[in-house]
C-alpha cells in the first residue's frame, strides 16, 4: 500500500494528539489528588465530607451500572433466543439442533425473569418504602 506524506504525517499528528490528551488526563487526576490530600491535611471536616460525597456516589454508580449490566445481558439474551427461534423457522442449513435446544430453554427462562419479578413487586409493594426493605433489596 502506498501513502503520501501527508498521510503519513496524520498519523504522527493523530498520535501526538491522543499523547497530549493522555498528558492532560494524567495531571487533571495528579492534580485532584494534590488537592485532596492537602484539603485532608488543612481541613479534616471537609475531607470528611468529600469522603461521604464519594462513598455516595460509588453506591450510587455500583448499583445502577450493576442493573444495567443484568438489564443488556438480559436483552441480549432474548435477541440470542429470538434470532435462533427465527433460524429454526426459516428451516436455514445454519440451525443446529443443540443451539435449538439451549434456545428453547434459555427463552423459557428469559420469559419467566418478568414473571418473577413482577410478583416480587407485588407482594412486597406496600412494603417497599421501608428503608429495612429498600436496603434488603
Amino acid at each position: 500500500m502506498i501513502v503520501n506524506k501527508a498521510q503519513e504525517a496524520s498519523v504522527f499528528h493523530d498520535l501526538k494528539i491522543f499523547i497530549l490528551l493522555g498528558v492532560i488526563m494524567v495531571a487533571v487526576v495528579a492534580l485532584l489528588l494534590i488537592a485532596f490530600v492537602i484539603t485532608r491535611h488543612l481541613s479534616p471536616k471537609t475531607s470528611d465530607q468529600i469522603k461521604d460525597q464519594l462513598k455516595s456516589i460509588k453506591q450510587k454508580w455500583t448499583w445502577n451500572l450493576t442493573i444495567r449490566t443484568f438489564d443488556i445481558s438480559y436483552l441480549q439474551l432474548v435477541i440470542t433466543c429470538g434470532t435462533q427461534f427465527a433460524i429454526w423457522h426459516q428451516g436455514s442449513i445454519y440451525g443446529d439442533v443443540a443451539d435449538q435446544r439451549w434456545a428453547l430453554g434459555l427463552g423459557i427462562i428469559a420469559g419467566l425473569v418478568p414473571v418473577v419479578y413482577t410478583k416480587v413487586l407485588h407482594d412486597n409493594g406496600d412494603k417497599l418504602q421501608n428503608k429495612e426493605i429498600r436496603d434488603k433489596f
